[in-house]
């Protein structure tokens, strides 16, 4: 059951049914009560498969390994389907990062290509992270959020914005 106050100008929302205990802070209380709501739905969703999991007559027909896989699964379906992406190219920024800290700053109209020739290149990063953003935008904010983070690989490659690359690289 969700229950909602007030902390200072924030609205705090707090779930606590069937043994889950979720609690975010909104600016809107329409927004927590939205978020409430989805979150009981997916705790009733997982208790609904517990049960049809334990359930005697529902085991018998369903293989152990299946029925595992139903308890072990920690996001409902809904909640992976919300929070998918479309297919197709993504233009934007991309950050390379590598021991939390951000080695490298680029563009692409295919963000998702691009981070895996840098893979296969050899680059050293162990996670990245990206904004999208219309490609008329690209050479703009990559400048300036290398200018803010100096990555030592833009640095190393001589590569400090768009300026010193061709636009075939960049886009790559």
């Amino acid at each position: 059951m969700a229950h909602f106050r007030m902390t200072g100008d924030k609205f705090r929302a707090e779930v606590a049914m069937l043994g889950v205990r979720r609690s975010k802070t909104f600016t809107s209380e329409s927004a927590a009560k939205i978020w409430a709501e989805k979150v009981e739905e997916g705790v009733r969703e997982r208790h609904d498969r517990l049960d049809a999991a334990r359930n005697a007559t529902l085991s018998k027909l369903i293989p152990k390994r299946v029925l595992d896989a139903v308890i072990a699964t920690a996001y409902t379906k809904h909640q992976i389907v919300n929070a998918a992406m479309p297919c197709g190219d993504h233009c934007g920024i991309y950050f390379l990062i590598h021991q939390d800290d951000i080695v490298y700053v680029g563009k692409s109209i295919n963000i998702f290509n691009r981070i895996a020739r840098h893979r296969a290149d050899g680059r050293v990063f162990d996670s990245f992270a990206y904004l999208l953003c219309p490609e008329e935008l690209l050479d703009s904010m990559e400048a300036n959020y290398i200018t803010a983070f100096m990555p030592w690989m833009n640095i190393a490659l001589g590569k400090m914005g768009s300026q010193s690359r061709g636009k075939e690289e960049s886009h790559a």
